[in-house]
C-alpha cells in the first residue's frame, strides 16, 4: 500500500467518523449513527423514491430486488465449487435478511406498525440492530472467505492479503478512535464548568487518540517491512530495526500519556469541577505493540542466523 495515499485515507476517515458523533449529525429522519451509515442512507433513499409517486416506486422495487439478488448473483456463479459452500449458505441468509431489513429501514411507519410495545423514541436503537444483523451477516461471509483464500494462497498472495489486512486494521484503528475518544470528548465538554474542565477534556481526548495513532504508525511501518522483504539484508534489517524502535517509542508514550493525564488532574485539581483520576491502560494497543516488537525481534534474529550460515556455507 502507499503510504501517502493510506494516511490521506485515514485521516479523511476519522474525520468524517468524528462529525458523525456530534448530536446534530445523528438525526433520525436522515443517519441512524456512524457505524450503520452505509444499510440506513440506502433505505432512506430507497424510503424516499417510493414515496415520491408511481415512477418512484417502481425505482425503489427495482432497487430492493438489486440488494436481495447481489448475494444470490454470487451464489449462482460459484454453487458448483465445494469449498464455497459454507459462503454460498452465509449469501443466502445475507439475501433473506437483506430483504427483510431494507423495508423496514426505508419505511419506519411500517417498524412502528411491528412494534406495538415500544415506544417511537426506541425507532432508531431498533434500527440500529436491524443494520448490525446485516453486518452480523456480512462480516460471516468475509470470515469464511479469508479463511478459505488464506488456506490456499501461495507464497506471493499471502503478503499481498497481509499488506491489504495491515491497511484494514489501521482503518480500524482510526475508526475506534473517532468512535470511542471523540464521543467521550463531546460529553465532557458541555458539561465543563470552568477553563481547566475543557482543557482536560481536549487532554484526555488527545491521550486516547494517541494509542491508536501509535498502532496505526506501526501499522506503516509493518507494512514497510513486507515490501522491503526482497531487498538487500542491510535495507531489510533497517526496516526491522525501525520497526523495534517505534514499537518500544509507542509502548513509552502509551504509558506515560495516561501518567501524565493523572498528574494534570492533581496539579489543576483546585480549578477543576469533578476529579477523573483512574487506571486506564490501553491492553489492546499494548498487546498489538508488544506482537509486533516480538515479530520484528523474530525477523531481525532469524535473518541474522540466514546470514551467518550462508557465511559459513
Amino acid at each position: 500500500m502507499k503510504k501517502n495515499k493510506v494516511i490521506l485515507f485515514l485521516v479523511a476517515e476519522f474525520a468524517v467518523l468524528c462529525v458523525l458523533q456530534l448530536p446534530s449529525v445523528t438525526d433520525s429522519e436522515s443517519l441512524l449513527s456512524g457505524i450503520c451509515l452505509p444499510l440506513s442512507l440506502i433505505g432512506l433513499l430507497l424510503g424516499k423514491t417510493a414515496a415520491s409517486g408511481t415512477v418512484g416506486n417502481a425505482f425503489a422495487v427495482m432497487g430492493y430486488g438489486l440488494l436481495c439478488f447481489l448475494p444470490l448473483a454470487f451464489v449462482l456463479r460459484n454453487y458448483r465449487n465445494k469449498e464455497q459452500r459454507a459462503e454460498n449458505a452465509t449469501l443466502t441468509v445475507l439475501s433473506v435478511v437483506t430483504a427483510v431489513v431494507f423495508p423496514l429501514l426505508s419505511n419506519p411507519s411500517l417498524l412502528i406498525a411491528k412494534l406495538p410495545q415500544h415506544t417511537e423514541e426506541m425507532l432508531q436503537v431498533v434500527q440500529t440492530g436491524l443494520c448490525l444483523t446485516v453486518y452480523s451477516v456480512l462480516v460471516c461471509f468475509l470470515i469464511l472467505r479469508l479463511l478459505r483464500l488464506f488456506g490456499n494462497a501461495d507464497t506471493q498472495k499471502l503478503y499481498r492479503y497481509a499488506d491489504r489486512m495491515l491497511c484494514g486494521l489501521a482503518a480500524l484503528f482510526a475508526a475506534s478512535a473517532a468512535s470511542i475518544c471523540t464521543q467521550t470528548l463531546f460529553t465532557q465538554l458541555p458539561k465543563a464548568q470552568s477553563v481547566a474542565d475543557s482543557f482536560l477534556a481536549v487532554i484526555l481526548f488527545a491521550g486516547g487518540v494517541l494509542p491508536y495513532a501509535a498502532d496505526i504508525a506501526v501499522v506503516l511501518a509493518v507494512s514497510d517491512v513486507l515490501h522491503s522483504r526482497q531487498a538487500e539484508t542491510d535495507v531489510f534489517m533497517q526496516k526491522v530495526n525501525a520497526v523495534s524502535r517505534l514499537c518500544c517509542l509507542s509502548l513509552s508514550v502509551m504509558v506515560a500519556v495516561h501518567t501524565a493525564v493523572n498528574i494534570l488532574y492533581v496539579v489543576l485539581l483546585q480549578n477543576v469541577s469533578s476529579f477523573s483520576v483512574s487506571l486506564s491502560i490501553p491492553f489492546v494497543s499494548l498487546a498489538f505493540v508488544l506482537c509486533v516488537l516480538l515479530f520484528a525481534r523474530l525477523l531481525l534474529e532469524n535473518r541474522r542466523l540466514n546470514d551467518d550460515n550462508a557465511l559459513f556455507i
